[in-house]
């Protein structure tokens, strides 16, 4: 197995048994999720003008700082490159219609962490 791209810790914990592949799988994604500026980067050198932020899971979108966003915003702006996120489709986001009134404020709640994660970032849809 290639795990060449893996930073030298995660390697070493895959050695040693402690991560499965679909944990390397998970813990890349969150990562490249995250270097929103390089996805803009590779976008605009292919020629493409929009950007879809994937908020399936697992994501970075909630733990990352204002600053962050900020900088992945003005990024999106220099470049021309609109932004729009991809809400993830969960067990959680599907219980906004749970018959629980507990389970759709819980699933409203979340949603609304992600909306307010779009906005930071200047997406024009969700």
């Amino acid at each position: 197995m290639n795990a060449s791209f893996l930073p030298a810790k995660e390697r070493r914990r895959l050695q040693q048994g402690f991560l499965a592949a679909a944990d390397m799988d998970a813990c890349q994604q969150v990562r490249s999720k995250a270097d929103i500026c390089r996805q803009l980067e590779e976008a605009k050198a292919v020629g493409l003008d929009h950007v879809e932020l994937d908020g399936g899971i697992p994501n970075p979108f909630l733990d990352l700082s204002h600053k962050e966003f900020s900088s992945a915003r003005s990024h999106a702006l220099r470049l021309g490159i609109t932004l729009s996120f991809h809400v993830p489709c969960t067990f959680v986001a599907a219980s906004t219609a749970s018959c629980q009134e507990a389970d759709r404020k819980l699933a409203v709640g979340l949603i609304k962490e992600y909306i307010i994660a779009a906005e930071q970032l200047g997406c024009i849809n969700i």
